[in-house]
């Protein structure tokens, strides 16, 4: 009789712990999110001037992104009611797009030690060759009265750009040597132009941020969330292949300023579908490091060329469908 007495305070014992095990796992849900969107927005390059020529800048040349459709995933981990209680929470984001025509790239350069005035520009059909980028974020979500709800995490992001400048023409102002320069409108009466591949650049982009948002449920379906990653910590490596001259530069830049404000309108259709439209801007200033060169017609080694920078401008507007499990 004793023997039985306890093998059934034991069974009650497993029976409760399995339960509030069991309770536990339901607070929590994966859930998948297929995605599609638009990018808009521009890649920046800087040569610095070395303090030979009275400008800030060398060398600008902009990559434009314009309206670049893209398709994604989207994993997401988190409580089934976030407003119950707090709790944690994790997202994996994956995007990526088939290469494409996109806008222009221009090439502004400013080489006279006498003045700030332009002394080379080109202008070249743009194409992106490759785009992708790969979104982490965890942190914990606290709810109050309710219908609030605020998010601090913490952010991991990879962006990698690839593009090519084609075709275009080029207009430079008259040189009269040791480095004094003429008006550039000059130079439009006899413009040079380009066929075929001119020019390559890419960009790879590390940024590990920290991030807030705060959310409000109402209409009983709806919820909608803004919020804003901001960081210094960033790490860029890009790539410049000047066709027409075999010219290689390769630039290893740090730091800088991150800021991405983000905004989500969600309409809960059941438990396990709701659907999103969302929008998010990256800028990226303020990057800078050394640029090397090399000469790949000559066959030299890399020199260091000066100090370059890189920015980032994106606008990422999406639909989305989530589906949870």
């Amino acid at each position: 009789m004793r023997n039985i007495t306890v093998l059934t305070v034991l069974v009650i014992i497993l029976t409760s712990v399995s339960a509030v095990q069991a309770q536990e796992t339901e607070k929590y849900a994966l859930s998948a999110t297929p995605r599609y969107g638009m990018f808009f927005g521009q890649a920046e390059e800087i040569v610095y001037t070395d303090g030979t020529t009275p400008y800030f800048m060398r060398s600008q040349l902009l990559w434009d992104i314009e309206t670049f459709c893209y398709y994604g995933l989207e994993l997401h981990y988190a409580q089934i009611d976030p407003f119950r209680e707090w709790g944690f929470f994790s997202d994996l984001s994956l995007k990526s797009a088939a290469p494409s025509r996109s806008g222009s790239m221009a090439d502004r350069d400013w080489r006279s030690v006498a003045n700030t005035n332009l002394t080379d520009y080109s202008f070249h059909e743009n194409y992106i060759d490759q785009i992708y980028l790969i979104d982490w974020n965890a942190g914990l979500s606290f709810p109050f009265r309710s219908m609030f709800l605020l998010k601090a995490k913490l952010v991991l992001s990879y962006i990698h750009l690839g593009f090519s400048g084609k075709n275009g023409y080029g207009v430079y102002a008259p040189s009269y040597g040791n480095g004094y320069f003429g008006d550039i409108s000059e130079g439009y009466a006899n413009p040079h132009f380009f066929y075929g591949n001119v020019i390559s650049y890419s960009q790879d982009w590390l940024i590990g941020a920290a991030g807030a948002s705060f959310g409000v449920k109402f209409l009983q379906n709806f919820f909608f969330e803004a919020g804003c990653n901001i960081s210094p910590l960033i790490m860029c490596v890009a790539l410049d292949f000047h066709i027409t001259t075999q010219d290689q530069f390769n630039d290893y830049l740090l730091f800088g300023l991150y800021i991405e404000p983000h905004a989500a309108l969600t309409y809960t259709l059941n438990k396990w579908l709701s659907i999103s439209l969302d929008a998010s801007y990256r800028t990226i200033v303020n990057t800078r490091g050394v640029d090397y060169v090399r000469n790949l017609g000559i066959g030299s080694d890399f020199a260091s060329g000066g100090e370059s920078g890189a920015g980032l401008r994106m606008l990422d507007t999406g639909l989305s469908l989530t589906v949870r499990f």
